[in-house]
């Protein structure tokens, strides 16, 4: 009689090596405004929110411009693969 015991164990060794290679860790140690980094074996992503510039020009009205970039980074293998990054301007009122 044969038994399944081989292919049980080569499919909990596979899903044991996919989750390593495929589960991704945080760091979200820059202190640029808010970019947090998920590192993977086989990829990265980022997630950018970065603080590019301060504008005070309009003091009279309490107001200050914060410029930023936003989006998304992917890199599969080192190879960049997606990337939606965008500026934003947003003005915050301080009154």
């Amino acid at each position: 009689m044969k038994t399944n015991k081989p292919s049980k164990i080569i499919i909990v060794i596979t899903v044991i090596v996919l989750a390593i290679l495929l589960i991704p860790y945080d760091r979200s140690d820059l202190s640029d405004g808010g970019t947090t980094n998920y590192y993977a074996v086989l990829y990265t992503a980022t997630h950018m929110h970065q603080i590019k510039s301060m504008d005070h020009t309009n003091a009279a009205n309490y107001e200050t411009t914060i410029t930023y970039t936003e989006g998304w980074v992917i890199h599969v293998l080192g190879y960049e693969v997606y990337k939606n990054v965008s500026e934003v301007d947003e003005v915050v009122s301080h009154n």
